[in-house]
């Protein structure tokens, strides 16, 4: 967000990103002893988004980035969800003659689910 105030621009909001290589082009380039730190890194980063409560949707490699310091961090937030929100379930076999790996599912999945910590309005 930006204003003209006179003779100064005030930014109200910014958001800057480094610059960062997708986990998933990464993992294609890098010696076995990158990847295992990548993977470890990918773990620590799912674990440090559970630990505020951040569901982030899509555990995608391509929505995912490591810096130059060889962290990997989350950046697709278009999908993320409060933890507690969240209804996580079995998935169910495939029906006979289904491809399992196609991008359509076989089974139910909501935008919202009701939980215990939902309130009535938003179930």
């Amino acid at each position: 967000m930006v204003e003209v105030d006179g003779d100064h621009i005030v930014v109200q909001h910014l958001y800057i990103e480094r610059r960062m290589i997708p986990l998933n082009l990464y993992l294609e380039h890098a010696d076995d002893a990158q990847r295992a730190h990548a993977m470890r890194e990918y773990g620590d980063a799912l674990k440090e988004l559970a630990a505020v409560n951040i569901f982030a949707g899509d555990l995608l490699f391509k929505n995912f980035g490591v810096t130059r310091f060889g962290r990997v961090v989350f950046y697709d937030y278009d999908e993320i969800e409060y933890l507690v929100d969240c209804n996580f379930r079995r998935i169910p076999p495939p029906p006979p003659g289904w491809d399992d790996m196609s991008d359509d599912v076989w089974y139910p999945v909501g935008r919202t689910t009701c939980s215990p910590r939902s309130s009535r309005r938003s179930c």
